[in-house]
C-alpha cells in the first residue's frame, strides 16, 4: 500500500485537526484518493491472490494494463463473487509463462 497520511490529529488539538482536514480535502479535490496499486499476475498459474487492506467485500477493482501481455490477458481476467474477502481477492487469469502481466489497479467502494 502507498503512503497516504490521513487525519492524524485528535479533536484535542483543534488547530492541527483543522489543518489535517483542509490538507486531506485538497488532496481529494486534486484526485489523490489513495485508491491505486500495482498488481502483477503470477506466471504459470490460473489465479493470483491480491491482498490490500483497502479491499472490501463490495470493492470494485478496475485493471489498467501496463504491458502488452497484460492487455492480452485482460479479456479473460476476472474476480468471482465468491473469491472476495475483506483485504483480499483472488483474481482468475490466463495460465501462461508471461511474467510481465502487470496492471495499475484502482479500488472503488
Amino acid at each position: 500500500m502507498t503512503s497516504f497520511s490521513g487525519i492524524r490529529a485528535s479533536l484535542a488539538d483543534t488547530e492541527l485537526w483543522a489543518r489535517d482536514v483542509t490538507e486531506w480535502s485538497r488532496r481529494v479535490m486534486r484526485g489523490k484518493l489513495n485508491n491505486t496499486a500495482l498488481f502483477t499476475m503470477t506466471a504459470n498459474a490460473a489465479s493470483t491472490t491480491f491482498a490490500d487492506e483497502r479491499i472490501g467485500l463490495e470493492t470494485q477493482i478496475v485493471f489498467s494494463p501496463t504491458t502488452a501481455n497484460a492487455a492480452t490477458a485482460l479479456a479473460s481476467t476476472f474476480v468471482a463473487e465468491g473469491a472476495r474477502g475483506n483485504g483480499t481477492v483472488v483474481v482468475t487469469h490466463p495460465n501462461d509463462s508471461n511474467t510481465d502481466k502487470t496492471y495499475r489497479v484502482s479500488f472503488h467502494g
